[in-house]
Order: C-alpha cells, then sequence, then structure tokens
C-alpha cells in the first residue's frame, strides 16, 4: 500500500477517512453552488431547466441530479432554504426589544429584504407550509398580540388574523417592488396595513 493509500484508510481512533471528508466537502460545496445558481437563474427566468441550473453552477447535470432528483425537488428546496433564511432574519429582528411597531418595522422589513433575495414568487408561487413557517407565525403573532396590549397595534382584528393578512401580504411583496418601490418603501406599506391608524 502507498503512503497516499495508507493516508486514506479509517484511523485507529476512528477518525474518518480524508478521502471521504474530502468528498463530503466537495458535495456541500457542489449543493451550495447549485442552490445559489437555481435562485439566480430561475428568478431571472422561471421556465429554465436543470440544465441552465448546472451551467450557471459550473457543474455537469448528472451532478445537479444527484442532488435534485427532479426540478420539483430543487424547488421544494429553494423554498424550504428561503424559509430558514426568513426565520433566521425574523429572530434577528430583536422582535422583544422596544415598541412592538418599531419591532413590527423591523420584522417586516427583514422578510421583505429575503423575500427581494429569493423571489419566490417569481418561480414557486405555491406556499409551503413547514416547521419554519409555524415558526413564523407564532413569533409576529406574538408581537402583533404585544403590540395590541399595549395600544401600538390595530386591535379591530385578532392577532391571529393579522398575522396571516401580513405572512399574505408579505408573501407577495414582489409585486410591490415590481411597481418600483423600493425594499424601505415596501416594508413600509405592509407594515403599515398591520399596525393600522394606532402605529402611525
Amino acid at each position: 500500500m502507498s503512503a497516499f493509500e495508507t493516508s486514506a484508510v479509517t484511523h485507529d481512533n476512528g477518525s474518518p477517512r480524508p478521502a471521504r471528508r474530502e468528498r463530503r466537502l466537495d458535495a456541500r460545496r457542489n449543493l451550495e453552488a447549485i442552490v445559489e445558481a437555481a435562485r439566480r437563474t430561475f428568478a431571472q427566468d422561471p421556465r429554465a431547466s436543470m440544465q441552465q441550473v448546472a451551467e450557471a453552477a459550473g457543474l455537469h447535470r448528472a451532478t445537479v441530479h444527484r442532488h435534485f432528483a427532479s426540478r420539483d425537488d430543487l424547488l421544494h428546496a429553494l423554498q424550504d432554504r428561503a424559509l430558514e433564511e426568513a426565520l433566521t432574519a425574523l429572530r434577528e429582528a430583536r422582535l422583544d426589544d422596544g415598541p412592538p411597531a418599531d419591532a413590527l418595522r423591523r420584522a417586516t422589513r427583514a422578510i421583505v429584504e429575503v423575500a427581494d433575495r429569493w423571489q419566490l414568487a417569481h418561480y414557486a408561487p405555491v406556499y409551503r407550509e413547514g416547521p419554519d413557517a409555524e415558526d413564523m407565525r407564532s413569533l409576529m403573532r406574538d408581537l402583533i398580540a404585544r403590540g395590541q396590549r399595549e395600544g401600538s397595534v390595530r386591535d379591530d382584528l385578532d392577532a391571529s388574523v393579522l398575522t396571516t393578512v401580513w405572512a399574505g401580504v408579505v408573501s407577495n411583496t414582489g409585486g410591490f417592488l415590481g411597481q418600483g418601490m423600493s425594499v424601505d418603501e415596501a416594508s413600509d406599506v405592509i407594515a403599515t396595513v398591520v399596525l393600522g391608524r394606532r402605529g402611525r
């Protein structure tokens, strides 16, 4: 056995083989390249093929299919990744800090930025449920309810209803941005819908 072959076997302490570890790193890099290429490609052309995604990622089509068996699988992965990013952005918006109206505006802007980055409405308009979506609803429902208790958020609708309204309008952010609005302007419109006159 050569020195190279010796270095590729499993060590006595049970650590993984370097060659296998490198393959995992390559697979992870390829996955990230595919997701990023698909995000950009589908945003520009919702009807783009897997071949176009592969070319944008600088990979062979077979490599893309090793990660995603079909175009639908890839679209679902993009939706899941966008929701993960949105949930992280919402948590980083410090929803418990300061007045609820300010927190709601921060939260809305954070989500609008994610929606603008992913532009799911262009190529994956069917809403995909999941634990991340439910966590987002729960965080916003608690924030809106706090705002109602403190008198800074409209109280003519139940907090759960307002949360659904907020989520629905946010999911159509592309419509606002497509009319020439900036991220800030779109965020302000969406927040104002939820806040009502009390949050002005």
